[in-house]
């Protein structure tokens, strides 16, 4: 009886994970096709397929690694004793970084997919409860501190549109105008 490397396993999935992002972010979704992966990957279809079912799994897939980040964050939040410099370092990251034409993708694929929409969803609903923590802390109402969630969140989504349409942003006017905002707020 053939046993399974579970670790191998895992290391080949996201090496496929991986290879499907870089196609998908040069390509986009609808216009790489499982070939376009398996030359990235450097595997037969039959050998992606033993990974995923679907090149809709495979997008799932390269969802959930995207959103690793944000609950990454919200763990390195909830260990804070500095939350509001944190988010402010956050803001610094998301206008000083480099347009990511797979987040574009996978907001819009979201938008079409409903998977892909509860994974996005999920996400958004930790990094939100976790911004609603501290308002509370800081002495907020529970209302009041979901209309402050939602405007971070908010600001941080438009980040990074605003950063991939205009990157002749003035990134540091933009990180100062949001240090007094999220310090008036909270």
């Amino acid at each position: 009886m053939r046993t399974i490397n579970h670790e191998r396993r895992a290391k080949k999935k996201a090496m496929i994970v991986d290879a499907a992002s870089h196609c998908f972010r040069n390509r986009g979704f609808h216009q790489t096709g499982i070939s376009d992966i398996t030359e990235a990957a450097n595997l037969s279809a039959g050998a992606i397929y033993g990974y995923f079912a679907s090149k809709d799994e495979i997008i799932e897939a390269v969802a959930q690694q995207s959103v690793l980040e944000v609950y990454e964050f919200v763990r390195i939040l909830s260990e804070s004793k500095n939350s509001i410099a944190l988010l402010i370092e956050a803001a610094r990251s998301e206008v000083s970084s480099f347009p990511d034409a797979l987040e574009v993708e996978l907001y819009s694929e979201a938008m079409r997919n409903p998977s892909i929409m509860k994974i996005f969803q999920a996400a958004d609903t930790a990094f939100r409860s976790k911004i609603e923590e501290i308002c509370i802390a800081y002495g907020h109402s529970a209302s009041h501190s979901n209309t402050i969630a939602n405007y971070i969140s908010l600001v941080f989504d438009g980040l990074k549109l605003r950063n991939a349409l205009n990157p002749q942003t003035n990134k540091k006017q933009v990180i100062k105008v949001f240090e007094e905002m999220l310090k008036s707020m909270i």
